[in-house]
């Protein structure tokens, strides 16, 4: 995050600092008479603050969801002082919080400093300083030491949507009377029309309505409030799954369940915070590529939450306290998914709607525009030839023995790109790569060569499905070349991931992912597979990415006794989401075992997993192991069949005949309906993966 110091080089002098309207989570405001620790998160990230006496303070309230109209900051002889005014959003009522001195500001220059959170138990942000403060001199040490406690204050009341706040939910919010509670918007205002463009427009009212800003015309104001109420129901859910998780120690299914719902729930907050930094950085110029960026995040923050919410089902837990939670978490998925149509809506909103000012101040781009790549783009294009940062190698030749080691010593948030060799080798252990690992490369020495494998399962582990890949990645700009992933569990042992992808704008070339169900879990965000294998048995292919799998030969295998065999089970919730699975040019066949048992495993090309799942498979290969049906229900469960999109376009192979298919899938007729689903337009190739060197085909 970025603070401000505000200094005219002389510590007894008055600074001010002034922030724009905006929102603030504080847990507590601790103390009269100074400051005790104070705790927050931002994105899962944390930091603290242990401050000093700062004057005498005056405490309204303890804790919540504050809209800040101004901040100031005070540095004088006897310490420091602040003053905020604004709103309390978790409840009707003004907030303020102030020193006992007053002084007059004087004009000064900003100067911005990187802070880096530590964690509760310590660790304090470190800053650069300002050179005045720099000096050996114990009384500007001290004067400096003030500074920073400062400004690690205002890191604290600053921090956005992150900790868990109040945020009354009404019963019969969907059955309300929106414009009795719209905070005196009238019934042709900005927010109305957005509202009704919604799923939930009378949740949408009545959470925004009474928001300050909520009456503005200016449709970026509109989409930050409406991320910002999403983010206040998320934290109060991760404020209820930690609740679960503290009284679950008795029951191991239900500890479980709620141990990944809080990780999920501190992801999703994640991708809010993603959304929140790019709405308050917006660029007109580029305004294609971040609406995709927009779209991409709160999708997946929806996709994460909701994963929060199948973490139960995977343990079989969905009564009692869990039951609770879950009908409780249904607010917020709304929520979330008022947010996600509100972005969606800039797309196609009217010209009345964006205003004159807006359009007025457009401009054309291109895609060869130097402003168009973003710097995480520009990293990827940086250069062609790859060398190994370091190597891991079982035989200890190299710099690691484990790759998870490797991974754990390597540069976080980090602009450059970090290669890890793996040589050959069966390396058993899982390695996680954590959101905070951008831009990581793993380079193998071929795909039957260096190989990482793990066991975990549902059903031999007691953990959910999020929990059982062998590789797990979740940071953006991964890139995986030349290795195998797989899971042993065996069919026996149901759901059993090897890999588990969620970082925005990974890249897989020449990679093998072996395992039963649940092979590949395509969980979030923007994927491309090139040259892959992927092996499993049931729904082996899912998750609620966007991703395109291009020319890669994916085989079923034989499972239990008797047992079906679906290749996908896509899962969008959400008809505003940009998700879906798009194969093109890949082979869809078996494996010789499967081939030699055919009659007694059925198997099918997908099935839907969620009320909006989309599955498409362009220009590929189908092999005769295909149920000339092609498409199979999922438990047998017909109501969402008129919102599912299950497509076909110009395969060929002796499974590819559509004359038996089920009535609900679709044969897509003309190009341009199967361009959609082509690298260039489902996953805005052009501005990413050609810096990958990976070739693909961008369209048809």
């Amino acid at each position: 995050m970025d603070v401000c110091i505000l200094d005219n080089g002389n510590p007894e002098d008055v600074a001010e600092t002034r922030m724009l309207k905006g929102v603030a989570v504080v847990k507590t405001l601790a103390g009269l008479r100074g400051w005790g620790y104070e705790y927050c998160a931002i994105a899962g990230k944390t930091c603290a603050a242990n401050v000093g006496p700062a004057g005498d303070a005056e405490l309204v309230q303890e804790g919540g969801l504050f809209f800040l109209e101004k901040m100031r900051l005070h540095l004088t002889k006897r310490g420091v002082g602040f003053e905020l005014t604004g709103f309390l959003l978790s409840a009707d009522a003004p907030f303020s919080w102030k020193s006992e001195e007053s002084f007059l500001p004087v004009v000064v220059s900003a100067r911005p400093v990187k802070a880096m959170a530590g964690g509760f138990n310590g660790g304090a942000p470190k800053y650069d300083a300002p050179p005045y403060y720099t000096q050996n001199n114990s009384s500007k040490r001290r004067r400096w030491c003030i500074v920073l406690t400062a400004v690690i204050v205002l890191v604290v009341i600053i921090c956005a949507i992150a900790i868990p706040v109040s945020m009354k939910k009404n019963k019969d919010d969907d059955k309300g009377n929106a414009s009795a509670d719209n905070g005196g918007t009238g019934s042709g205002s900005s927010l109305e029309r957005a509202c009704n463009q919604t799923r939930y427009p009378e949740v949408c009212m009545t959470s925004l309505g009474q928001l300050p800003n909520a009456n503005t015309s200016n449709p970026r104001d509109l989409v930050r409030i409406a991320v910002f109420a999403a983010s206040a129901g998320v934290s109060q859910e991760l404020d209820r799954a930690q609740a679960l998780l503290k009284d679950a120690s008795k029951d191991p299914n239900l500890s479980a369940a709620a141990s990944d719902c809080v990780d999920n729930l501190v992801d999703s907050l994640a991708e809010i915070n993603e959304t929140l930094d790019r709405l308050n950085d917006w660029d007109l110029l580029k305004l294609k590529e971040q609406l995709g960026d927009l779209q991409t995040w709160m999708s997946s923050a929806l996709t994460l939450q909701q994963t929060c919410h199948d973490d139960f089902v995977d343990m079989n837990v969905t009564t009692g306290p869990a039951a609770e939670f879950l009908s409780k978490g249904e607010y917020t998925e709304k929520l979330l998914s008022n947010a996600l149509a509100m972005v969606n809506t800039l797309k196609t909103i009217t010209n009345d709607f964006l205003g004159r000012r807006l359009l007025s101040e457009s401009q054309t781009f291109t895609k060869e525009s130097e402003d168009w790549v973003s710097p995480l783009r520009k990293l990827l294009q940086s250069t062609s030839t790859v060398v190994p940062d370091v190597t891991v190698a079982l035989d200890g030749s190299g710099d690691y023995t484990s790759i998870q080691k490797a991974v754990d010593d390597a540069p976080q948030k980090s602009d450059t790109r970090y290669v890890i060799y793996i040589k050959a080798g069966v390396y058993k252990e899982y390695v996680e790569v954590k959101k905070n690992f951008w831009n990581i490369m793993f380079i193998g020495d071929g795909q039957n060569k260096s190989i990482i494998s793990g066991n975990k399962s549902v059903v031999g582990s007691g953990v959910t499905t999020s929990k059982t890949g062998t590789l797990t990645v979740m940071a953006k700009g991964f890139i995986g070349r030349d290795f195998a992933v797989e899971n042993t569990a065996g069919a026996i042992n149901h759901q059993a991931v090897a890999l588990r992808a969620a970082g925005d704008l990974s890249a897989f070339w020449r990679c093998t992912f072996l395992g039963f169900q649940d092979t590949l879990y395509t969980h979030t965000n923007r994927q491309f597979y090139k040259d892959c294998t992927v092996v499993g048995t049931v729904d082996f292919i899912f998750g609620n990415a966007a991703v395109v799998l291009q020319t890669c030969t994916v085989l079923a295998t034989v499972g239990n006794p008797g047992q079906q065999n679906t290749f996908t089970a896509q899962g969008r919730t959400d008809p505003n989401q940009n998700t879906g699975i798009s194969f093109q040019g890949c082979t869809i066949d078996a494996t010789a075992t499967l081939k030699a048992e055919a009659a007694e495993h059925a198997t099918y090309l997908g099935r839907p997993w969620k009320p909006y799942s989309v599955t498409v498979f362009l220009q590929s290969t189908l092999g005769s192991i295909i149920h000339p049906d092609g498409w199979l229900l999922w438990n047998g469960e017909t109501q969402h069949l008129d919102t599912i999109y299950y497509a076909e376009y110009m395969n060929s192979g002796p499974g590819a005949g559509v004359s038996k298919r089920v009535p609900w899938s679709y044969q897509i007729a003309n190009v341009k309906d199967a361009r959609k689903f082509t690298a260039n337009d489902f996953l805005s190739a052009p501005t990413w993966l050609p810096s990958t060197n990976i070739q693909y085909t961008g369209s048809i």
